[in-house]
């Protein structure tokens, strides 16, 4: 609470000089531990976060919108370090959302354990408090601001990309909140072009190379970057029973029709299928384009699946049983090149869809050779 004064995040005004219109809301205290990509905790947190709930629209807050990097940016990346025999570092930034100045004020009614300092005065929130509506598009708006005006180039198709070239220098940065992707040269460079200053600017914790991503594991090498999802897997295996499974080659039978259940038959509820096609569908989104289809068709019966697919959905599992170990490789470049082909495949079946009539189109697109999308 002392920082949060020292920075002017809370600031004490007499009752009096609250406008009229301003409706105080309530806070309250969020507890967490975090950990790290093996599950060993890092810290304990204690944030104050607002009920922005409580918020009115067009009154407390205007936009809300704030872009996030998307899993296929962050696989871009990769093979972009890879193309370019860059390496990936991480970085946090300490109560990011704090550096951001609010555009409307908001005031807090009495903080638990913290009452004003003096009598008769409430609290009014200059900076971007978590959980207000706002605060992510704040918060964005000022980080896109800074890294602008410090030469970044953002890309014109993933808002959260942004790049910096020196003579033969390249800085490549993806940002998902406060946390800070840069792949460069070294660390040398990282620093030079980056750290520093945004650790100066803001508060940054650097992670050193980087090894997760919002629940990926990143394995870097001379000749390679690898990335996984082993660890989220087998939690998946063990959360419905399927850790100990015999395995299967394939996640789906060849040629296997699903069709929806008629309007008398009643729905399969033995097994938590819409929770398994969700958490399933993360993996395929992010590091295993091998289950893809899969679940695609899969995801097609959530509302009401059948014993047949509740069978599909459990071959699916014992594929993942036998492959828990697979990801996405990007090999690095022997050698200097001045070009990165990117290049794009498709195909369709033709009316396979048993009720429709439909046709299914997959697509992949690789980088220097290796899926990006």
């Amino acid at each position: 609470m002392a920082a949060m004064r020292t920075q002017h995040v809370l600031e004490e005004i007499a009752i009096e000089d609250v406008p009229k219109n301003a409706k105080p809301i309530k806070t309250r205290f969020v507890y967490d531990i975090k950990t790290d990509h093996q599950g060993y905790v890092i810290r304990f947190k204690a944030r104050l976060v607002a009920l922005g709930n409580c918020q009115r629209p067009r009154t407390d807050f205007g936009d809300t919108f704030s872009p996030v990097a998307r899993m296929a940016s962050f696989r871009l990346m990769v093979g972009l370090a890879g193309a370019l025999n860059l390496t990936l570092y991480g970085g946090d930034i300490h109560t990011a959302y704090l550096n951001a100045k609010l555009g409307i004020r908001q005031y807090v009614q009495s903080i638990e354990g913290f009452p004003c300092e003096v009598d008769g005065h409430i609290y009014v929130v200059g900076k971007a408090l978590d959980w207000l509506r706002q605060s992510r598009r704040e918060w964005n708006t000022e980080l896109n601001r800074w890294l602008l005006e410090r030469g970044y180039q953002r890309s014109l198709t993933e808002p959260c990309l942004y790049y910096r070239v020196e003579g033969e220098e390249i800085m490549l940065v993806l940002v998902y909140v406060d946390d800070i992707l840069v792949a460069t040269k070294d660390e040398e460079q990282k620093k030079k072009m980056l750290f520093e200053d945004l650790d100066k600017e803001y508060g940054l914790k650097d992670q050193g190379l980087l090894a997760w991503y919002l629940g990926v594991e990143v394995e870097q090498t001379a000749d390679h970057i690898f990335i996984s999802q082993s660890k989220y897997a087998r939690e998946i295996l063990a959360k419905f029973g399927y850790a100990e499974a015999h395995s299967v080659g394939n996640p789906m039978e060849v040629n296997a029709r699903l069709v929806p259940l008629g309007d008398g038959e009643e729905s399969d509820t033995s097994f938590p299928y819409r929770e398994a096609v969700g958490m399933l569908m993360y993996l395929a989104t992010s590091t295993r384009p091998d289950l893809a289809f899969a679940l695609g068709q899969l995801s097609r019966f959530v509302a009401k699946p059948s014993s047949k697919h509740v069978g599909a959905l459990k071959r699916v599992l014992r594929y993942l049983a036998g492959t828990v170990n697979y990801g996405i490789k990007y090999d690095r470049q022997s050698g200097e090149s001045d070009t990165v082909v990117l290049e794009g495949y498709c195909d369709s079946d033709w009316a396979n869809d048993p009720e429709t009539r439909r046709s299914t189109t997959g697509f992949m697109f690789t980088l220097a050779g290796d899926a990006v999308s």
